[in-house]
This record gives C-alpha cells, sequence and structure tokens, in this order.
C-alpha cells in the first residue's frame, strides 16, 4: 500500500482587509497595542498608512499576509457564528466609532493650537484608557453570554 502524501490546503485569499477588531479577537491582543504595533513595524502582518493631521493612520492588513505571519483565517467574514461574535462586532464598531469621533473633534479644536508632543500625551494616554475599558467591555460580554447561554 502506498504512503499518503499530506498536501496542504491553501486557503481562497481575496486580499480582504482583515479589521483589527477581527485580530484582536481571534489573537486576545488589544485594538490599540495592535495599532501601535503597526506603527512602530514591531507587528508584520499590516501596514499602518499615515493620514490626516497629527498621528493619525488607517490601517490595511491584507487576508493573505495574515494567515501567513499568524496563521488566522477566516474563510467567510461576513458570517457571524454565534449571538456573541455578532455582539461584540456590534460593540466594537460603536467603541472605535466614538474613537475616530473624538481623535477628530480633539484635531479640530486643538490640533493647529497645541504643540505635538502634548496631542500625541493626549492621544496616548487616550489610547491606553481605550485599551482598558475595551478589555473590559470584552469580559464584560464574554460573561454575559457565558450566563445567558
Amino acid at each position: 500500500m502506498a504512503a499518503k502524501k499530506n498536501v496542504a490546503v491553501t486557503p481562497a485569499f481575496t486580499g480582504r482587509n482583515v479589521s483589527l477588531s477581527e485580530i484582536s479577537q481571534a489573537s486576545g491582543i488589544g485594538i490599540a497595542t495592535l495599532k501601535k504595533g503597526l506603527i512602530a513595524g514591531a507587528v508584520d502582518f499590516g501596514y499602518a498608512i499615515p493620514c490626516g493631521k497629527g498621528d493619525q493612520h488607517r490601517y490595511y492588513c491584507p487576508d493573505r499576509l495574515v494567515y501567513l505571519k499568524t496563521g488566522y483565517f477566516n474563510p467567510n467574514p461576513e458570517k457571524q457564528d454565534s449571538d456573541s461574535e455578532a455582539a461584540w462586532k456590534s460593540v466594537n464598531d460603536l467603541f472605535y466609532s466614538f474613537h475616530s469621533e473624538f481623535e477628530a473633534i480633539v484635531m479640530d479644536m486643538l490640533g493647529d493650537r497645541i504643540d505635538k508632543n502634548t496631542l500625541d500625551t493626549v492621544f496616548s494616554s487616550f489610547d491606553e484608557l481605550q485599551e482598558e475599558y475595551h478589555n473590559r467591555l470584552y469580559e464584560l460580554l464574554r460573561r454575559g453570554v457565558k450566563n445567558h447561554s
């Protein structure tokens, strides 16, 4: 009898941008930490692209690169497998929408009036606080889903 060959199956990459909230959920690493890692070049599964005023960035994490560097791949990201995933996505969307709006308001009000170091300190402190609250929300949501299962 001939030995069977192990054949690796390569996922069907589409080039989609894997959201930081999805990577955060899969890895357990907070979004603010992922952002800092992408900006610093410490994580290599995506790109931090400077845009706007100050230290604002857009993030691009192509599915193939995320898979090659982390092993994570989701062939059907639109499909929500459970109520907890749908709830977590809603929390993330709301939370990071607030963060973006807050940064835009601060930049509009103070961007040209204070020095860059002070502005960086404000946003750094806000990012740390956001990370803390994000992790608390995740734990509360996780406990709530377990208790209602």
